[in-house]
Parts: structure tokens; sequence; C-alpha cells
């Protein structure tokens, strides 16, 4: 969690190897003769990496949670994750950066039951100067993680949630 940016970009340079494809050519799922080598396994480590790592995607379907800790690295001004599934809910997590501050948002796009989201994302900074919820103000939960501070919110999402943050 220290090193985001260097695992950033040593995630970004497994890509292309890993998806580079088995015995049928690029993009193939065929077995690849070694367990890091591309096809099948080296596609899995790098969408593990992307769900677990990057986003911290840690679905709780029997109580309903949904555990979202992104971790980006300081370079990142947006990014977006569609079809976070758990169970039969999907959800959509969005991020921008303008200047310092840091815009979350989480959006429902399925499901019978609204979702509690737990969610602590991780950002630049060692302290925090503003957090809105929903546009409001917040005092929420911060944790320092080397070089970054990490925030933690329980959301239903019964519409769409907002996260804005601004660091010192």
């Amino acid at each position: 969690r220290d090193r985001v940016d260097e695992g950033w970009s040593s995630w970004r340079g497994s890509i292309a190897d890993s998806l580079a494809g088995g015995p049928a050519g690029r993009g193939s799922w065929d077995e690849a003769p070694e367990p890091w080598g591309p096809g099948a396994p080296g596609a899995g480590i790098i969408l593990g990496m992307l769900a677990h790592g990057l986003l911290g995607i840690d679905p709780d379907e029997p109580s309903g949670r949904l555990g979202l800790a992104p971790t980006l690295p300081g370079h990142v001004t947006s990014f977006v994750a569609d079809g976070i599934r758990m169970g039969d809910a999907s959800v959509s997590l969005h991020y921008r950066r303008d200047g310092s501050t840091h815009h979350f948002s989480l959006e429902p796009l399925g499901g019978r039951v609204p979702v509690m989201a737990i969610f602590r994302p991780s950002v630049p900074g060692s302290s925090i100067g503003e957090v809105l919820v929903d546009g409001e103000p917040a005092d929420l939960k911060q944790t320092q993680e080397g070089s970054r501070v990490r925030l933690e919110v329980q959301l239903p999402l019964d519409a769409v949630r907002t996260l804005d943050v601004t660091p010192v």
C-alpha cells in the first residue's frame, strides 16, 4: 500500500504480457505452460490485482455489504469501474481529481435490495482538510498509511452517493 505508484507501473507493464494469449493466439484463455506466463493464469492474476489490490473489492453477500477500498496512484486523474457485482446487485465506481480534490461516486446499477457500501478510499496526503458526503460536511474515520490517508464511511446505495475529499 505504500508503493501504489510503483505497483501501478508494474501492473500496467504486465498487462500486455499476461494477456498475450495462449496457443490459440492473443486474448485466448488457453492454459499457459508456466503459472506466470501468458493466458488464463496470467490474466487471472492481473484481473485479481485490479479487483483486490487497486479497487479493494470485498463482497459480503450474506450481509449485503460491499467493501470497496480504492487505492489509486497519485498520477491518476480519472477512473471508472462499471459493473462491480455482488449477488444480483451491480455497482459503478467513478473517480476524478480536480486539483487536490478527489471526487468519488458510487452508483447502484441494479439489484433487488440496496447494497450497503463499506467505502474506504485512500488518497495521497498527510491529513484531510475537508470531506463532503453527498455535498454535506462529514467527520469520517481517518487512518494514516505511509504517505496516504484512508477514510471510512458506510453508505446505503439506494441512490448515487458521493464523497469529495480535499487533503491539506
